[in-house]
């Protein structure tokens, strides 16, 4: 559109922010830090880490409207059970597990045939579903968590507290 909305944590509770995607952020704290070098020194790797992260926070914890973050997937080896796991796909192993519980709700997108299903009871995915129904059959749609984003906002704004409050939806649909 051109418009200029400015910095995206003063947009207000009845605005809503979409990253599409985690790749391509990834990319951009990549080229920041180590520019077109292809192996990363481990410190390298931290500052990689640490700016997505740090960004990541410091919206989902400033903005007082809706926040979206899009990922693709891979799976990584859970270091505490030495299970592979579908999960965000993110520089390093560190940076993904570090991702999911920032958000209220973490859904991993698959395919069913000729459909897609949005899940949050995957258990081969790290989905998390704070407001959503523990369900592996849920619609694509972000209206669902616009609604519940809405009502959290109703709920705080009756105690008369500054709402907050974001989502995730993490994934790229895969084959079933």
């Amino acid at each position: 559109t051109g418009k200029a909305f400015g910095d995206v944590t003063q947009l207000g509770p009845n605005a809503a922010f979409a990253l599409d995607s985690l790749t391509g952020l990834s990319t951009m704290a990549w080229n920041l830090a180590i520019g077109m070098k292809p192996n990363p020194a481990p410190g390298e790797w931290l500052l990689i880490q640490n700016t997505i992260l740090n960004l990541i926070q410091k919206i989902v914890a400033d903005a007082s409207g809706f926040v979206v973050v899009t990922a693709h997937i891979e799976k990584e080896v859970n270091e505490i059970t030495g299970i592979p796991a579908i999960t965000v796909s993110a520089p390093g192993k560190k940076l993904a597990p570090k991702l999911a519980p920032i958000f209220t709700n973490t859904i991993y997108a698959k395919r069913l045939g000729d459909r897609f299903v949005w899940s949050t009871k995957e258990t081969t995915a790290e989905v998390n579903n704070g407001d959503l129904p523990i369900s592996d059959s849920l619609a694509p749609s972000f209206v669902q968590l616009v609604e519940l984003y809405r009502k959290r906002v109703n709920a705080i704004a009756r105690v008369d507290t500054k709402p907050t409050g974001a989502v995730s939806a993490a994934a790229v649909p895969v084959q079933a």
